[in-house]
């Protein structure tokens, strides 16, 4: 399917106090037109009724320094 891979990375995930049974890998998967980004993520907490599920999402970095590593 994705015959040209020019670059590979991968991104550990880590559950902070409050989940810390969260865990997973999110890997990029650079292509001639694009980035193919898949997320593997286990132990995200759940709920008995369907209706008040609370939602998880993630959000990635454009360079590999966080906010709080700039000095801000």
């Amino acid at each position: 399917m994705f015959e040209n891979i020019f670059h590979t990375a991968k991104a550990e995930i880590r559950g902070g106090k409050k989940y810390p049974q969260i865990q997973g890998t999110v890997s990029f998967k650079e292509t001639k037109d694009s980035v193919l980004v898949t997320a593997k993520i286990a132990g995200l907490p759940t709920s008995s009724n369907a209706c008040q599920q609370r939602f998880f999402g993630f959000h990635i970095h454009e360079r590999n320094l966080l906010y709080w590593q700039c000095g801000r």
